[in-house]
Parts: structure tokens; C-alpha cells; sequence
């Protein structure tokens, strides 16, 4: 049983490993209120961890390292994947040639 002076640490460390799940459905909305839950419990920590806690704390760093090279690789291939979007875009639009817009209204007789 870890000792009572680790239990915010690992409490941080429980909200990274949601974070981490987080991360992998998607959901940047729980992402966000997540860190935000967290830096307000790692804001009540001391700046040195208790030595029965140091385990708990370099566990947390590597998974936020992981966490944040997750998000980051997420957002690359977004970013990847809207310049796609775009380039077809414009492509579309210059098959499309110097046509005239319809003006939305229907000219029959």
C-alpha cells in the first residue's frame, strides 16, 4: 500500500493515464478539461516530490512524454490531412474553369 504522501501523486498520475485514453478516442474537449483538472492538482504539490512518491512522479513524466507525442503526431496528420483537403480544393476548382456561378434563379420559360 503506497504511503499517504503519495496519493496526489498518484492521483496526477491516474488523470494522465485518462488523459492518455483520452488522447486515443479523440475526445481534445475531455483532453482539455482533463489538464485542467490536473494542473490544479499539481499546483497544491510541493516543489520537491517526498521520496516514496519519486517512482509515482517519473512514471508521470514518461507517460505525459508519450501523451504529448501523441497529441502532437494527432495534430500532424490533421493538419496533414486538411492541406490534402485543400490542394483538392483548388484542383476542383480549376477543373471547373471560369464558369459563371448560378444565380439561383430559374430562367425557363
Amino acid at each position: 500500500m503506497p504511503a499517504p504522501a503519495a496519493a496526489p501523486y498518484l492521483a496526477v498520475l491516474s488523470l494522465t493515464r485518462c488523459e492518455r485514453d483520452l488522447i486515443a478516442a479523440g475526445d481534445w474537449e475531455g483532453v482539455a478539461t482533463l489538464g485542467a483538472e490536473r494542473a490544479q492538482l499539481v499546483a497544491t504539490l510541493p516543489a520537491e516530490a517526498p521520496a516514496e512518491a519519486r517512482p509515482i512522479v517519473d512514471e508521470t513524466l514518461a507517460l505525459m512524454q508519450v501523451n504529448l507525442a501523441n497529441a502532437v503526431a494527432t495534430r500532424d496528420r490533421t493538419r496533414a490531412t486538411l492541406t490534402h483537403l485543400a490542394e483538392g480544393r483548388r484542383a476542383m476548382h480549376a477543373y471547373a474553369g471560369t464558369r459563371q456561378p448560378a444565380s439561383g434563379v430559374d430562367t425557363r420559360s
